[in-house]
């Protein structure tokens, strides 16, 4: 745990990464553990966009251009939620995921970054 109070990228940093929520999926911690629980509020809270669809993570990684969300993480956090007995929360976050699908009904790993109108 980090002083933000929940698992970040590496060691000693700020930044969140969804991937953290593969610690409940994978069962190396409970989903309903506080710590993950911490970790899965702050991943909702501040790695999602105006849809509540999931950055893998927002720090800068020196690579040139801007990334969007991705479906897989999105789809991370709906499951860590429900690990975590969110089960509203956890079925809300699955449809907005699944509202991604296209015409042909496929998903795409990510989803283009919000335009402003």
């Amino acid at each position: 745990m980090s002083k933000v109070g929940a698992f970040t990228q590496a060691f000693g940093s700020d930044s969140l990464d969804a991937s953290s929520l593969m610690l409940a999926i994978t069962g190396f911690l409970p989903g309903d553990d506080p710590r993950m629980k911490a970790t899965i509020d702050a991943t909702a809270a501040r790695l999602t966009d105006q849809r509540g669809m999931v950055y893998r993570y927002l720090a800068h990684d020196g690579l040139a251009g801007e990334e969007g969300t991705f479906l897989l993480c999105t789809f991370w956090l709906a499951q860590a939620q429900a690990l975590a007995g969110e089960v509203d929360r956890a079925a809300a976050t699955f449809e907005r995921a699944v509202a991604a699908i296209n015409d042909v009904g496929l998903l795409s790993e990510e989803v283009d970054v919000p335009v402003a109108r």
